[in-house]
C-alpha cells in the first residue's frame, strides 16, 4: 500500500509539473524513497510475523513438536521472502525505469552515463544487504521484544540508525579535534564514505549475528517467555497494519 501510495503520488506530481518533475535530482531521491519504504515495510512484517504465529496459536503447536529451531525459522524466513517478493519486484523494476530515464539526460556514451549507473547498483546492494539485516533482526525482535512498536523501534535502529549516529559523533568528534580544519581537505568525503561503509557493516555482523545466534540457540526460550502481543498495539507505528497490504 505504501508503494502504491508513493507511485500514485509520483505521477500525480509529475502531471502537475512535468518540465521540472523529470530531472536527475528526482530519479536519484525517487529511488531512495523506494528503497526506505520498502525497507520499513519488510521490517515491520518481519516483527509481526512472530506475533501473528502466537496470536494464532501455531508457534505454540510447532514448540511442542519435534521441529528444530533451524525448520521453524526457515519457514518464518520463507513467508517473509514470499511476502516481500511482489513488493521488491515492483520496487527493482522502478530502479530500472529510473535509471533509463537518467541515461536519456546525458548525451550518448557519455563517461557520466556509467556513474550514473554505478549510483543505482550501489543502492540496490545496500538495499539487498539492509533487508537480509532486516529480516533476521526484525524476526529476532519480533520474539523477544514485548509489543510490536517496540520491535519496530528496536530494528530500525539497530540496523538503520544506529550507523549514521556512529558516523555523525565521529563527524563531530574530528571536528572538535581539528577545530573545523579535517572538512577543508579534500579527504573529508572520502572519510565520510569510508566511516559509513565501516559503521555500517559493524552494525549488521553484529547485529545479524546475534540475531542468529540466538534465534537458532535460543528460539524456544525466547517464545516461552515472550508475553502475549495484544491486537491493538499493532496500530501504534504509522501503516504498521498494512505496510505490504
Amino acid at each position: 500500500a505504501l508503494l502504491i501510495t508513493f507511485a500514485l503520488a509520483w505521477f500525480g506530481a509529475f502531471l502537475i509539473n512535468r518540465s521540472e518533475w523529470l530531472n536527475l535530482p528526482v530519479y536519484a531521491s525517487s529511488a531512495v524513497v523506494l528503497h526506505v519504504l520498502l525497507m520499513y515495510a519488510a521490517t515491520v512484517s518481519a516483527c509481526r510475523g512472530p506475533a501473528e504465529d502466537r496470536r494464532c496459536g501455531v508457534l505454540e503447536l510447532l514448540l511442542t513438536t519435534p521441529l528444530g529451531a533451524d525448520v521453524i525459522l526457515e519457514g518464518r524466513l520463507l513467508a517473509l521472502k514470499r511476502r516481500l517478493l511482489g513488493p521488491l519486484v515492483f520496487v527493482l523494476a522502478a530502479d530500472v525505469g529510473l535509471a533509463g530515464a537518467g541515461c536519456w539526460k546525458f548525451t550518448f556514451l557519455a563517461p557520466e552515463i556509467l556513474g550514473w549507473l554505478a549510483l543505482f547498483l550501489v543502492l540496490i546492494v545496500h538495499l539487498f544487504v539492509d533487508l537480509y539485516a532486516l529480516s533476521w533482526v526484525g524476526t529476532w525482535q519480533g520474539f523477544k521484544a514485548k509489543t510490536l512498536r517496540q520491535a519496530i523501534g528496536r530494528t530500525i535502529s539497530y540496523v538503520l540508525l544506529l550507523r549514521w549516529l556512529l558516523l555523525f559523533g565521529s563527524l563531530a568528534l574530528l571536528g572538535l579535534t581539528t577545530q573545523g580544519r579535517a572538512f577543508n581537505s579534500p579527504v573529508s568525503g572520502a572519510f565520510m564514505f569510508f566511516g559509513y561503509v565501516t559503521f555500517s557493516l559493524m552494525c549488521l555482523l553484529h547485529f545479524c549475528g546475534l540475531a542468529m545466534s540466538e534465534l537458532k540457540d535460543e528460539l524456544r526460550e525466547l517464545a516461552a517467555r515472550q508475553e502475549e502481543i495484544d491486537s491493538r498495539t499493532f496500530a501504534w507505528w504509522p501503516f504498521a497494519g498494512y505496510a505490504l497490504a
